[in-house]
C-alpha cells in the first residue's frame, strides 16, 4: 500500500441538446477551488488526472461537487486508479442528492452491504460527506447478519461541504467487515452520503455506495 499515487480521469457529457452551464468545486481541507463552464449540447470533455489538470491540487484527496441548474445534469464517470502500481481503475458514477440521509427525516440512515471479504490482502476505508446546508453529526456501527451491533462505534461530525474518511476501517472499527456485515451510517443532524472503498494490496479498488433508509 506504500508510495501510491492515486489518479481520476473525469468525462463530462451532455446529453441533450441546449447548452449546460456546470460550476464545478473541488474541496480538500483548507483548499477550495470553483471552476465554470458550459457544455455545449451533445459535447463531452474528459480530463486525466483532473485533480492536477483541471484543479492544480496535486497528490491531495477531496471531493468533486458539480452543480448544475434545473433536473437535467450532465452524464459524469470518474475512473480511479493507483498510477504508480498501474492498477485496475473502478469506474464510478457520482453520488447525488438522491443517495443522501437526513437526520430526522424518513431515509435517515445509510447502510452499505456487499463489502468484499479478503482479511489482511486488502484495506476497507469508509466515508461520509456532508452535502447539507448546515454542520453534520453521524455515527458509524456495524452489524451482523442477524443485525446485532458487533465492534467499536464512530461518533463526529463536520462542517458544510466537508468530508471525513475513516481508514483502515476494521482496525478502526474492532470487526472484519466482508458480505456477512452491513456498516450503517446513522445521522444525527443534517445531511451526508457515504461510500465504502476497498483497495486490495495490488492497488486495485472498488467502491461500494451507501444505500439511504429508515
Amino acid at each position: 500500500m506504500n508510495e501510491t499515487y492515486w489518479r481520476s480521469d473525469l468525462v463530462l457529457h451532455n446529453p441533450w441538446k441546449e447548452s449546460m452551464p456546470l460550476a464545478m468545486r473541488y474541496v480538500a481541507g483548507e483548499t477550495r477551488v470553483d471552476r465554470r463552464f458550459s457544455l455545449a449540447g451533445g459535447q463531452s470533455i474528459r480530463w486525466e488526472d483532473v485533480v492536477r489538470t483541471l484543479f492544480g491540487a496535486p497528490q491531495s484527496r477531496g471531493i468533486l461537487w458539480i452543480e448544475y441548474r434545473g433536473e437535467r445534469g450532465p452524464v459524469a464517470r470518474m475512473k480511479t486508479y493507483d498510477a504508480a502500481h498501474g492498477a485496475k481503475a473502478s469506474l464510478e458514477s457520482p453520488l447525488s442528492m438522491r443517495d443522501a440521509a437526513t437526520a430526522g427525516a424518513e431515509a435517515s440512515n445509510l447502510t452499505i452491504v456487499g463489502i468484499p471479504g479478503g482479511g489482511a490482502q486488502r484495506r476497507i476505508n469508509l466515508g461520509v460527506v456532508n452535502v447539507g446546508p448546515i454542520p453534520a453529526t453521524f455515527r458509524i456501527t456495524v452489524h451482523a447478519r442477524g443485525g446485532a451491533r458487533i465492534g467499536n462505534k464512530v461518533e463526529l461530525g463536520i462542517p458544510e461541504d466537508e468530508s471525513f474518511l475513516l481508514q483502515d476501517a476494521e482496525r478502526e472499527l474492532g470487526v472484519a467487515l466482508d458480505e456477512n456485515t452491513t456498516v450503517r451510517v446513522t445521522m444525527i443532524a443534517g445531511t451526508c452520503i457515504a461510500y465504502a472503498s476497498a483497495v486490495d494490496e495490488g492497488g486495485d479498488s472498488q467502491m461500494i455506495a451507501a444505500v439511504p433508509g429508515g
